[in-house]
């Protein structure tokens, strides 16, 4: 898919992640760590503070403890929004993803409002708590009313908190088609567009 995309990606264990140089990163995704290394903390915060864009993606192995402890840190850490519990639907009630209504800069080319994951999700981290304060915001939700997706500025930075994991058996909005164009309408808003100057719009 990297030769579709503007951007490249590198899959890096957190271990890994410490030895890197993140300002050369666009964005840096955590795919449902389950664990919050004590020395991956000081260079993710300054990373986001310096204008790095962090994206997580939850999933079963997240814990919440942890996550709150270190991350969150109540409503002072990098994390958004408190996580509650990881939930999951019922088999024969798969939950949904819609935009808010007032739609959101990072799936511009989506109406607010719009459903985009129609019964895809049987697993989410209940973020009911909602955002942490007011340069947070929810700006997407699953069917039952929960956030599926909070945003906040951090720094020069953002942070976004996808309540749903990457991927099956728990989310299969990411083996659709859909799903690689969120992903990069998503990271050309975080990292300003730079291919803006080559696109045509046609109104």
């Amino acid at each position: 898919l990297d030769r579709f995309s503007i951007f490249e990606t590198k899959l890096s264990t957190p271990a890994e992640v410490v030895r890197e140089n993140l300002n050369e990163y666009a964005a840096v995704v955590v795919l449902g760590m389950d664990r919050v290394p004590d020395d991956l903390l000081p260079k993710a915060e300054a990373y986001v503070r310096d204008g790095g864009n962090l994206v997580f993606f939850m999933n079963a192995r997240v814990n919440c403890w942890e996550y709150n402890e270190k991350l969150f840190k109540k409503g002072d850490g990098l994390l958004p929004v408190k996580l509650e519990k990881y939930e999951r639907a019922a088999k024969d009630a798969p939950l949904s993803i819609s935009l808010a209504t007032e739609g959101w800069e990072g799936f511009s080319f989506l109406e607010g409002g719009k459903e985009f994951a129609p019964k895809d999700v049987l697993g989410y981290m209940d973020l009911s708590a909602g955002a942490s304060d007011n340069h947070a915001r929810s700006v997407a939700f699953l069917s039952n009313g929960k956030p599926a997706i909070v945003d906040r500025a951090v720094g020069s930075g953002r942070v976004l908190v996808f309540a749903v994991p990457a991927g099956p058996p728990d989310n299969f909005l990411p083996v659709g088609p859909l799903f690689p164009v969120l992903m990069q309408e998503l990271l050309r808003q975080l990292s300003g567009h730079p291919d803006r100057e080559v696109n045509l719009r046609i109104n």
